[in-house]
């Protein structure tokens, strides 16, 4: 008997991102040290576990929009989280980070 395998995963892209007057970058300026590496350091899938008030929607929120500004088409991206209202402000908010409609991206809810 043989096991599945999982699937290929491609090599971490690099992100360059425009800085702000002062220095950082202008993309993360929302964010706080341990959002922006949560944002930047995952790859592949990503579970994104944290208390309350604690900034998961900003940490999935910038990496759907850094994954769509570095190539990654909306289609090749699913958002899972707990009520359809947080999945739809999650999107709304990546498309205007992302700058791009995210017209074919799948989200949705799991209970």
């Amino acid at each position: 008997m043989t096991t599945p395998s999982a699937p290929e995963v491609s090599a971490p892209k690099s992100y360059r991102l425009q800085r702000s007057a002062g220095g950082q970058d202008a993309f993360f300026d929302r964010l706080d040290d341990d959002q922006r590496a949560a944002v930047l350091k995952s790859q592949g899938r990503s579970l994104i576990i944290a208390g309350p008030g604690s900034g998961k929607t900003y940490v999935i929120t910038y990496k759907v929009a850094l994954l769509i500004r570095s190539g990654i088409q909306p289609a090749e991206i699913l958002l899972v989280t707990f009520t359809r209202r947080a999945a739809r402000e999650m999107i709304q908010r990546a498309q205007g980070l992302a700058r791009q409609d995210l017209d074919g991206m799948l989200s949705g809810t799991f209970h």
